[in-house]
């Protein structure tokens, strides 16, 4: 599983989350990762998340469009 933050319009990498492994999973699951986002400027950002076989297909991606807001 590969999960990265990127910056929306521009999609310049802004984080590459750790890798995580789910060996043996059948039927459905959930996922959850953190990132430290305080360097980050506020703006539009979209996370992905692939899940990758072993030979390293692509079984599905799933992206998600937020906004980060000022921390003042």
């Amino acid at each position: 599983m590969d999960t990265v933050v990127r910056q929306y319009g521009s999609d310049e990498l802004i984080a590459g989350l750790l890798l995580d492994s789910l060996s043996g999973l059948k039927g459905t699951a959930s996922y959850s990762a953190t990132w430290d986002s305080i360097a980050a400027p506020p703006g539009l950002y979209y996370v992905e998340t692939k899940i990758v076989d072993t030979a390293g297909q692509v079984l599905t991606r799933e992206t998600s469009l937020f906004r980060l807001l000022s921390r003042r």
